[in-house]
């Protein structure tokens, strides 16, 4: 079994809140004002309300720095008259970030890093940049960024 070396790293916030009288695109506009506004995270989840209604519970990952905001904006750009609060430790891999000069464009990589893992990601939005100035598809044009950098690998 894995085991997690350490403690965890990182302090976050959970905010929580119902609802089961919002369209898609009154949360979706909630959402952006969220992201724009410093939310680490936002998504929703389908739940069964009071009187057999669908609905959503609205979840945002916060820095605990802020959460008075996050909530504010919650009870704001939403139809809740309330919002749950979490305090939560959690673990998270160090990141730091790469940019990867290529011949259609740079191509940023995040790499994290910690208990033992190492794991890497290009950006996706970047990644569709350079496939488009490619023309080629998304899968070719990562595997093609990834030679660049095995080449790179390669001349040191």
């Amino acid at each position: 079994m894995d085991t997690c070396y350490g403690t965890p790293n990182r302090k976050i916030v959970l905010l929580t809140c119902n609802v089961d009288d919002m369209t898609g695109e009154e949360i979706g506009f909630a959402r952006e004002i969220m992201m724009k506004s410093g939310a680490m995270e936002f998504y929703t989840i389908p739940v069964q309300m009071k009187k057999s209604r669908p609905g959503f519970e609205i979840r945002v990952v916060s820095k605990p720095g802020d959460a008075d905001n996050m909530a504010a904006l919650l009870l704001k750009h939403t139809s809740t008259f309330g919002v749950r609060m979490q305090e939560l430790s959690a673990y998270a891999l160090e990141r730091r970030s790469q940019v990867i000069h290529t011949p259609f464009g740079d191509v940023r990589r995040v790499i994290g890093e910690g208990y033992g893992v190492l794991k890497e990601k290009l950006e996706n939005d970047d990644v569709c940049a350079y496939a488009e100035k490619a023309g080629v598809d998304r899968k070719t044009a990562e595997r093609q960024i990834y030679a660049l950098l095995e080449a790179e690998k390669q001349e040191r």
